[in-house]
Order: structure tokens, then sequence, then C-alpha cells
């Protein structure tokens, strides 16, 4: 196997019909061909969902267990999207907004892999869910105070941003 890691780093390229690669991306693209490809390759992306989910009683009666089974899975949800969905059913799943998070540092989720604390996922979910100063908590605590900030230090306190990993916590803990 041979991987060429400069190939690596392209992330945005045009190609065109005959398959020559354009990464000049000022959309100056030669004028004698009349088809392009854009491509976005984004290998460090946290993609989230949402949809609003409606209850529909009806499938989940006493007498019913297996459907009464399924809710105890994670799975019942892409299950339940997909058998509505075939049944044309836009009542039960109504999509609300994607978001999408990309996230560079590679070597703090690789360090709060090897630390133990955290699967891969588990870490990656973290990082891209933190805010700016949970971001530096983090890359304090795992990369050995050469990046970022300690906790309820003045930068934390004076940084004013939060999420669900930090909000409320400076007045609990003062």
């Amino acid at each position: 196997m041979q991987i060429d890691l400069a190939e690596l780093k392209r992330h945005h390229w045009f190609e065109d019909v005959d398959g020559n690669v354009y990464d000049d991306l000022s959309f100056d693209l030669p004028k004698d061909k009349d088809y392009f490809t854009y491509h976005v390759i984004k290998p460090c992306e946290c993609h989230d969902v949402l949809d609003e989910y409606t209850y529909h009683p009806e499938y989940l009666h006493e007498g019913n267990s297996f459907y009464q089974a399924m809710l105890k899975f994670n799975w019942f949800y892409n299950w339940m999207f997909n058998r509505m969905k075939k049944r044309g059913d836009n009542k039960t799943f109504k999509h609300i907004c994607t978001f999408n998070t990309t996230f560079n540092d590679g070597d703090l989720i690789v360090a709060m892999v090897n630390s133990g604390d955290y699967t891969l996922e588990e870490a990656i979910y973290i990082y891209t869910h933190s805010c700016e100063r949970c971001s530096n908590v983090l890359a304090y605590k795992y990369l050995n105070g050469n990046d970022g900030y300690p906790e309820y230090s003045n930068k934390w306190k004076n940084c004013h941003t939060s999420c669900k990993f930090c909000e409320n916590k400076e007045e609990n803990e003062s």
C-alpha cells in the first residue's frame, strides 16, 4: 500500500470531465471546459441532525409487545424513521435543522483517548460540543499545561462563553 500524505491535505478542488484537477479555488476555471465537479472532503467533521418526533400511541398499545420492546433499543429511532418514510407518513419525523462542526485538534483528541478517560467517540463529541473556555481547559489538562488555561483561572472567568459542560458552574463553585 502506498499512501501519499500530501494528497490527504487537499480538502477542496475542482475537477473537469477529463479528470484534470484544479486547486485554484478562485472559480477562474478554463473556459474551454463546460463541466466541473467541486470536491469537498472534511475528514474531521461532527454532523448533528435535529428532528422533531411525534409520538404515535396506536403503535404501542398494551397488546403489542414488539413495539414496546423496540422502545428500549437505541436503533428504534432509525428503524421507525425508515418505516415511516417508506409509508409516506411525514407526521412522525420532521426535520428541523442540521449542524456541522469541523475540528482540527487531533493532538488533543488523541491525548484525551490515550488518558483512558474517554473513548474516541466520546472525545470527539466532547471536543466538538465544548465552548471556547471548555476547549482551553481540556487542552490545559490533556496537553500537560502547554496550551489553554486551568479551570476557574482568571482567563476562564473572563472568557464569557458557556456550553452544557460549564454553564452555571461558576455560580455553583462560588
